[in-house]
């Protein structure tokens, strides 16, 4: 529970954490300078080989942070780690090279061998490491605790402790008034609340858990002031709890901790600027490597096909509620009901030209110069014309949280079946359901999946795309 995790803990997992980094980044370093020397022709100066590829490494690590806590990592979690961290490495220190006018200085076989032996010594690098720090983990880090009350919530907080990946807890049992038929046999009852003072003064405990209700803070004060007078760590567990199992975020208000009902990883600033960076570095390839000839191959057929403008603005929905224009390719009929009616799978709007666009997704090319803009991310929640959000929001209760996170040009909806005309309400409201859980349980790794998905649906071919 990372928001009960005692200060001790924290700085540990930070130490530990940076520790990891300089390590990583040290070993980059020691195989740079060896490949340099044996593998790369290059006459000129280093610095600039060097700067490129740790400045590579710690984007990397912003957007795959090492996780050196987990308790019961293994090697599957360290590799697919080690790939993410690998990728991203190897995209951000081609661009910095080729920024550094390194492109001259070594074969394509040596760029290809230097990068490929660098991803095994990064996964042998990180099995050792971790290796290390699971030692160094059992060696520090350790707490006793007691609960005061039976609800329900401090049985959840009982199993995320075994999960917890900063530290390791031992529950000596619970108070309450009444015993529990619920609690798990190892958290034993222990008596009722008025007995928990004696027994504390009895048993050396570091941390005391607290979940009652509000008519019992004469209880909950005498119990916080025997904490501070025998230093004893006491941590309030929220009641609220009792009532849902979702995730919750607390927040501090000044003195005042809130809790935030809907958790959602892109509130985070660092995660923010992770799928940020993500959304440039692939919007920027698409724009430079692909953009230009499907253009201009899309615009002389259009021409020659169809009579209008080549691109098609479209006032859609998108953070926060905000309106902004979508970019595509135009694959419809000039027509009066382009802002008013999705398309349909027999539309007659549609050219034949554009029945092809559609299927493979061409016309969907122009919005990576939206995302490179900043008005929507490569994924996310499909962003829908002004007037499908005025409809659904009234009909659908949640429609409108799927706002809290920028459109994508592709989604967790489109990829696992919720593509293409919603002509009956359920299917709306299965998308909307898809993208509700795609905001609460975001990663780059999932973005990546669906990316993935995406790729894989152009080319073996979905029945809903039309």
């Amino acid at each position: 529970m990372t928001n009960v995790s005692n200060n001790k803990v924290f700085q540990n997992m930070k130490l530990f954490t940076i520790l990891v980094e300089i390590a990583d980044i040290l070993i980059l370093n020691i195989y740079t300078w060896f490949s340099i020397m044996m593998l790369f022709n290059i006459n000129r100066d280093h610095k600039g080989f060097f700067l490129a590829v740790n400045l590579a490494y710690i984007l990397s690590v912003t957007i795959a942070p090492p996780n050196t806590f987990r308790k019961h990592i293994n090697n599957m979690t360290i590799l697919r780690r080690a790939t993410g961290i690998w990728f991203f490495f190897t995209i951000f220190s081609i661009f910095l090279l080729l920024f550094l006018d390194y492109r001259n200085m070594y074969y394509w076989w040596q760029g290809l061998l230097y990068f490929g032996i660098y991803y095994v010594v990064l996964v042998f690098s990180q099995i050792l490491i971790h290796a290390i720090l699971r030692k160094l983990r059992r060696q520090s880090l350790y707490s006793t605790s007691i609960f005061l009350g039976n609800a329900s919530a401090l049985e959840r907080l009982y199993i995320e402790m075994g999960t917890d990946p900063a530290q390791s807890y031992f529950v000596k049992g619970y108070f309450a008034d009444a015993p529990s038929g619920t609690f798990p046999e190892e958290v034993p009852y222990l008596g009722v609340l008025n007995e928990a003072e004696e027994w504390l003064s009895h048993n050396d405990i570091d941390e005391v858990y607290c979940c009652l209700p509000p008519e019992r803070s004469d209880f909950v004060n005498r119990a916080i002031d025997y904490c501070d007078s025998n230093v004893k760590r006491f941590y309030a567990v929220p009641i609220v709890l009792n009532a849902t199992k979702r995730q919750m975020e607390t927040v501090q208000m000044g003195d005042i901790p809130i809790m935030a009902l809907r958790w959602m990883p892109l509130t985070s600033i660092s995660n923010r600027i992770k799928k940020r960076l993500f959304d440039i570095v692939v919007s920027s390839l698409v724009l430079i490597l692909i953009m230009p000839w499907v253009t201009a191959i899309v615009a002389i057929i259009m021409k020659l096909t169809m009579p209008g403008p080549i691109f098609f603005r479209q006032k859609r929905t998108g953070l926060d509620g905000k309106e902004f224009d979508c970019i595509k390719f135009r694959s419809m009929k000039v027509n009066a009901q382009a802002d008013s009616l999705q398309a349909t799978k027999d539309d007659p709007r549609k050219t034949k030209f554009g029945n092809i666009m559609r299927h493979y997704n061409i016309d969907e090319l122009p919005q990576f110069w939206n995302v490179f803009k900043g008005d929507m991310s490569v994924v996310g929640p499909r962003p829908h014309m002004v007037k499908q959000t005025d409809e659904y929001s009234s009909l659908i209760p949640k429609y409108m949280v799927r706002h809290f996170a920028k459109p994508g040009i592709t989604g967790w909806a489109q990829v696992t079946g919720f593509r293409g005309e919603t002509s009956e309400l359920w299917q709306m409201e299965g998308r909307v359901k898809k993208d509700i859980w795609y905001i609460e349980h975001w990663t780059i790794w999932l973005d990546i999946k669906i990316m993935w998905l995406t790729v894989k649906n152009v080319f073996v071919g979905d029945k809903n795309a039309y």
